[in-house]
């Protein structure tokens, strides 16, 4: 009986390392490639998580937001009753209100005494910076029309008229749930 032997031709030698190697490259590009997928999602994630929206002060003082689609929030600007001032045009659905800076970041709360004080001080505050937002063809929340002191969140574009187009309106009011659960409108405010 004869024994079956298989050698490697110096060609099938090369062949099998060459595609060995090309394997290692293929898996070295989609590993880079995995590596700066992570890199830029941790960088962008990291810039705009930082500021999840713009103050009402920044979006005034910087004029290359114009026409920029952007995040806004800001106290609901109240009149001399301690009503939100908000003006509704049936007509053409439009909503028309005011919002007054406040700060977005947890230290400023912090030293304002939380969310609720922040909002209450500067509802009627004459010094802060104001901004005129309007509103058209979406839903109002409720919060709008009541006497609460209002966060604003809106999300829109800045008019080279100094108004900002809101596209979206979003409300947060830190007392209205204070009596069900006040652990949880302490952790939101400090």
């Amino acid at each position: 009986m004869t024994q079956a032997t298989w050698e490697k031709s110096p060609e099938l030698a090369e062949q099998l390392l060459s595609r060995k190697k090309a394997q290692r490259w293929i898996y070295m590009a989609i590993g880079l490639t995995l590596i700066g997928v992570v890199a830029f999602l941790v960088v962008n994630g990291a810039i705009l998580g930082s500021s999840y929206y713009k103050t009402v002060d920044e979006v005034v003082s910087d004029p290359e937001l114009v026409g920029k689609q952007i995040r806004v929030s800001g106290a609901v600007w109240q009149n001399e009753n301690g009503v939100n001032e908000v003006q509704f045009d049936s007509e053409t659905n439009t909503l028309t209100f005011w919002i007054v800076h406040i700060p977005n970041d947890n230290e400023g709360l912090r030293e304002g005494g939380g969310l609720g004080k922040v909002l209450a001080n500067a509802v009627q505050n004459e010094s802060l910076t104001r901004l005129k937002v309007v509103y058209k063809d979406g839903e109002v929340p409720e919060l709008m029309y009541g006497s609460e002191p209002t966060q604003a969140i809106v999300q829109g574009r800045m008019g080279e008229d100094g108004v900002f187009y809101a596209t979206s309106l979003q409300t947060k009011c830190p007392t209205k749930y204070a009596d069900e659960n006040p652990d949880r409108v302490l952790e939101q405010t400090s």
